[in-house]
């Protein structure tokens, strides 16, 4: 699922240390033993599985002062995955997800886009290379700190060897753990990137019984209210994208 960053695949191999003392190998290995084992626990309950994830990512982003045009961001993205329905809210857009249909709302340009759902395979292969993106960014990383006793402390990792440099623009990752939870990251950006900076903290969100019992609905029942669309959609233009379109009652 979604984590602190969201690299595309790196190629080649970590071969430079740092100068200077760090962690021994053996100590660094666990270390990031340690961090993949919090990555996977984001969004689960306790002996949970990927068929049912919760969790929200307070995203702060500052740009760059040389980078004219780039707007900061801070905001709020819920994810929701019970079973086969996966669900996530933004500021900016909207996806409500099951293995039929699929609802992309963009709530800037007031549109929404019914397609159909991709192959499972194709899922399946997608989450899998995400999942490779996070264990590379943390692979390649070269440990500065790893000061967490019992799940909870800091890891810092560094990206400044010339072996990733045209491929990872960030400096530097520092991961925050708490009861083996990770609870929030900080990653800053090399010279040249359009933001200096990005925090993620990772929360447990609160739905209220409306929110609860709407989450137990199909994704065209998340927009439509039987075959209008819902009054926080209303004038939204809607572009239906499916191959196969079969005539149904969003109810």
């Amino acid at each position: 699922m979604m984590t602190c960053c969201i690299p595309k695949m790196i190629g080649g191999v970590f071969l430079a240390l740092l100068l200077g003392a760090s962690p021994t190998w053996g100590q660094e290995n666990s270390c990031k033993t340690q961090l993949k084992a919090a990555l996977s626990q984001v969004g689960q309950p306790a002996n949970g599985t990927n068929d049912f994830l919760r969790f929200q990512m307070a995203v702060n982003m500052q740009p760059a002062p040389d980078q004219e045009g780039v707007a900061a961001v801070n905001d709020l993205y819920t994810v929701v995955k019970d079973g086969d329905r996966r669900y996530f809210w933004s500021t900016h857009a909207q996806v409500f997800e099951d293995n039929k249909v699929k609802v992309y709302v963009d709530m800037t340009e007031r549109s929404i886009y019914i397609m159909n759902t991709s192959s499972v395979e194709n899922r399946q292969k997608a989450l899998g290379d995400f999942a490779e993106d996070q264990k590379a960014m943390i692979d390649y990383g070269q440990v500065q700190a790893c000061e967490a006793e019992a799940g909870t402390g800091q890891f810092t990792l560094l990206y400044n060897t010339s072996e990733i440099a045209d491929y990872v623009k960030y400096d530097r990752i520092d991961y925050f753990l708490q009861d083996g939870q990770l609870k929030r990251c900080v990653v800053t950006m090399k010279p040249g990137a359009f933001y200096t900076s990005m925090e993620v903290e990772y929360r447990a969100p609160i739905f209220d019984r409306e929110k609860e019992l709407a989450l137990k609905k199909g994704p065209l029942q998340m927009v439509y209210q039987g075959r209008k669309l819902k009054e926080a959609y209303a004038g939204f233009t809607i572009t239906d994208l499916r191959q196969q379109r079969v005539e149904e009652d969003p109810q």
